[in-house]
């Protein structure tokens, strides 16, 4: 069913890019709602079409979600990677405050936290409540994820705005090992890969 639909969006994605008119003003709009619903469903082939077309990769909807927002929060690791080699802003803060980092972290997308921290994203950027990656995976019990953010320098002693750590939320929701992690200190300098 997943694959049907993917399809079928990257059929309409691509009739509409090629319906669609050469005014300069409205293309820059149509292109960028294109890359936004071919990164949100993971589309790698029309994602690669609109950015040979258009390079540009920090179209924003209202609610402050970028293509890459959207692909981290859908899982998409192929699209991912490719916007980031595009070099969009691996930093962009949606409304919330939410990061790609963050997204990645709380969904347990390993190789997509590990391909932002290698373009050097900001690992110590916040939401509005003040959860970073780390809270977010530590809230979800991700532990693996847990470890390699501690390797990457994350603070495991970060407080939210509601004084709550990744520690206290873990424990909350019983995520034995991910406690132990933190209090530890225990960090991994490598992710592995695991279907998403």
């Amino acid at each position: 069913m997943a694959t049907l639909r993917s399809t079928l969006l990257t059929c309409i994605g691509l009739v509409l890019l090629l319906a669609s008119p050469t005014n300069t003003n409205s293309q820059s709009t149509d292109d960028g709602l294109k890359l936004i619903a071919a990164a949100q469903s993971g589309d790698v082939g029309a994602v690669e079409l609109l950015l040979a077309a258009n390079p540009f990769t920090e179209y924003v909807r209202g609610d402050g979600q970028t293509p890459l927002l959207l692909a981290t929060r859908h899982g998409h690791t192929d699209v991912v990677k490719l916007l980031i080699a595009s070099d969009a802003n691996v930093n962009h803060q949606a409304k919330p405050g939410w990061t790609a980092l963050i997204l990645a972290a709380e969904k347990g997308h390993n190789e997509i936290v590990t391909a932002l921290l290698e373009s050097g994203v900001d690992i110590g950027l916040q939401t509005n409540l003040g959860e970073t990656a780390l809270i977010a995976a530590a809230r979800q019990g991700h532990t693996e994820i847990v470890q390699f953010l501690i390797f990457a320098g994350a603070d495991p002693d970060h407080k939210r705005r509601d004084g709550q750590t990744a520690a206290s939320l873990a424990a909350q929701r019983g995520h034995v090992q991910t406690v132990k992690a933190l209090t530890m200190g225990e960090g991994t300098a490598a992710l592995p890969a695991k279907s998403e």
